[in-house]
Formats: structure tokens, C-alpha cells, sequence
């Protein structure tokens, strides 16, 4: 038992059912009640489903039900691809790793990677940065940085990109759990190229070691999906300019594809989840097992 991750859902479990308003929620008049199954169906669902709505998660009663909803998977599914990077590095790491998440939203990553920390017995240390311009998930970053204690863990809602500019801090672990797909739905192509360049950019000369892509089994071309995107940025790595380090690049998948998708990646042989469904968090029928493709990237520096 992740006894964070517990209290986390509990605190969601009990805010939502609290009756925070949704009166501020473009999607009001669609909410047919405060069921929780209802709420993930009028607003939750339509967001992840509409390509290039424009929506985006503006109401407290959305932001606790995806907690609920999504956790267990994301984190189980970070999880198990920090779980790798552990068991290939902990030997070499010193005190404390430092995690940056661009797009954090509740940062169910961080989840993810303290439940393996406590499962390994470590005593490292966690420094997390986590990036995100959506303010509707200022109460959890909040929470979290009580909740996560002694792990530090501070956000910001800056351009990561900007944030770095002067900065020679290493990354250990730079994560982007489900951002691509967010991204390919709701920007512009001008938009995606320019944020892709950068973000490519951004991993080929920056001091990060590892990069984790946890995104959807979806394979849409032309950056129309976070498959599409991840290996865009990868194939950017090294133009123009001098190779100045290795790249090694893993892909892996939980699920079987259907007839119409390509196999991608190895499949890992446990896509359970890591983490026991809390009782109080039932009625929002959380997922129960891990579904997504990850690319994880690690780079070493030419010597």
C-alpha cells in the first residue's frame, strides 16, 4: 500500500463529494448530476475524445475526478518504466534523483515513483520540478508537496524551456506522461513543430540522462498522435549540429494491438496495476490495468 497515493484519493474523493462548485465549468449545463460517473462522462471523456476542442480541464470537480479515475494507471504505468531505469541506475546514483515533469497536472508520476522507492527499500532522495501552465491543479500541487514530505517537490508554471535558458542542472529523469497526445489534439501544426523542435532540442543538448514517454496506443501520422510526436523528436536528434552524445532509445507497450495498429515496441509481460483500489474510490471505477506505449530514451555522453 502507497499510503501518498491513498492520501491523495482521499482527498480528492472527499473535496468532490464536498460540492465544490461547478458553476465556473463551461460544461455546466451538460453535467447531468454529481455522480461521479456522470461528471467523467459529460466532461472528462468529450475532452480526451475531441480533436481539437479546445477544451481543457477548468473545473475543480473535472480535476478530482481524473485523479481518481486516472491514477492508479498513470502511476502504475510510470512505475513500471522507472522501475527499469532504477534497476539500471541506482547503483550509480548519488543522494537524491532529480525528476522534472513538463505537463505534470496532479503529477501521478511522482506517485509512481515513490511506491517504487518504498518497494526497493532506497533510501534516495527525490528532487521534483514539476511544469504546468493549468492553475486548476494548484490545490494538489499544494497538497502534494505536504503529502510527498521528505521528497521535495515544488512546480512552476513558466515555459520549461524559458526556465532552463541559464541553467546547467542535470536531469536525471525528464518525464512526459500523456503530454504528447495533449498536444497533438489541441495545437495547431505550426504549434506542435515549433513545441517538438524545441522540446527535441531542449533533450539533445541539455544535461538529461533519461527521458520517459508514457503516452496512448494510438498511431495516427502527421504529429496527429503522441506516437506520431515521440518519434518526430527522435528523429530530430543530432541535425545540424555535431553528435555530442549516445542516444538509446526503448520502446514498449502493455497491450495486444488490434487488426488496424502496428506492434510497437516489446510488450511487458505484467501490465497490472501496482497499487490496490482504495475503497473510497470505487464509485469513480477507476482503470484497472495499464494501457499505454512508452519510449524511454537514455543518453550518454560522448567522452
Amino acid at each position: 500500500m502507497c499510503l501518498e497515493l491513498s492520501n491523495l484519493i482521499n482527498q480528492c474523493v472527499t473535496s468532490y463529494k464536498g460540492g465544490a462548485s461547478c458553476e465556473n465549468c463551461v460544461n455546466h449545463k451538460q453535467c447531468e448530476s454529481m455522480e461521479s460517473c456522470k461528471c467523467y462522462d459529460s466532461c472528462i471523456y468529450p475532452l480526451h475524445h475531441a480533436h481539437g476542442c479546445g477544451k481543457t480541464y477548468n473545473c475543480s470537480n473535472m480535476a478530482y475526478n481524473y485523479i481518481v479515475k486516472h491514477l492508479y494507471r498513470f502511476a502504475s504505468e510510470i512505475e513500471y518504466a522507472f522501475r527499469d531505469i532504477y534497476n539500471a541506475e541506482y547503483q550509480n546514483w548519488q543522494d537524491t534523483i532529480n525528476i522534472v515533469s513538463l505537463g505534470c497536472g496532479p503529477s501521478s508520476e511522482l506517485y509512481g515513483i515513490i511506491n517504487e522507492l518504498h518497494e526497493q527499500n532506497s533510501n534516495l532522495g527525490v528532487s521534483y520540478h514539476g511544469f504546468d501552465t493549468n492553475t486548476i491543479w494548484q490545490d494538489i500541487w499544494e497538497f502534494n508537496v505536504v503529502n510527498c514530505f521528505p521528497y521535495t517537490v515544488e512546480y512552476s508554471t513558466d515555459d520549461m524551456f524559458r526556465f532552463y535558458d541559464n541553467s546547467d542542472e542535470h536531469i536525471d529523469i525528464l518525464i512526459l506522461n500523456y503530454l504528447l497526445s495533449d498536444i497533438a489534439r489541441n495545437m495547431q501544426d505550426e504549434q506542435k513543430v515549433a513545441f517538438l523542435n524545441s522540446l527535441a532540442n531542449f533533450i539533445d543538448v541539455r544535461d538529461v540522462q533519461y527521458v520517459i514517454f508514457n503516452d496512448i496506443p494510438l498511431f495516427y501520422g502527421n504529429l496527429n498522435s503522441g506516437y506520431s510526436c515521440m518519434e518526430n523528436i527522435v528523429g530530430q536528434f543530432g541535425l545540424n549540429k555535431p553528435r555530442i552524445s549516445k542516444i538509446e532509445c526503448y520502446r514498449e507497450r502493455f497491450g495486444e494491438p488490434n487488426q488496424f495498429q502496428p506492434v510497437y515496441g516489446k510488450k511487458r509481460q505484467i501490465g497490472n496495476l501496482l497499487f490496490m483500489v482504495d475503497e473510497i474510490a470505487k464509485d469513480f471505477q477507476p482503470f484497472e490495468y495499464c494501457n499505454s506505449i512508452q519510449m524511454i530514451i537514455k543518453k550518454t555522453i560522448d567522452k
